[in-house]
């Protein structure tokens, strides 16, 4: 189960691993020329502890719909 954390400064998603929501993902990346691939800019994941770490001026509410949890203010 998804637990979102709204931070002062960011909002970590636990229990999150790298694929689990492709809209989100989608959201994040950036056409790199030199590579000719999709980078993920701005969302950061933690393998070890199972979070992804996002800016906080992304929309609570498209958060919340995406994963079907209330996020909770720290």
């Amino acid at each position: 189960m998804y637990k979102i954390v709204v931070c002062h400064n960011k909002i970590i998603i636990n229990d999150y691993k790298l694929g689990d929501c492709p809209l989100l993902e989608k959201n994040f990346e950036v056409f790199n020329k030199a590579t000719h691939m999709y980078d993920l800019v701005g969302i950061k994941f933690d393998t070890v502890n199972k979070t992804a770490t996002i800016p906080r001026g992304v929309d609570i509410n498209f958060i919340e719909n995406l994963f079907g949890v209330k996020a909770i203010y720290n």
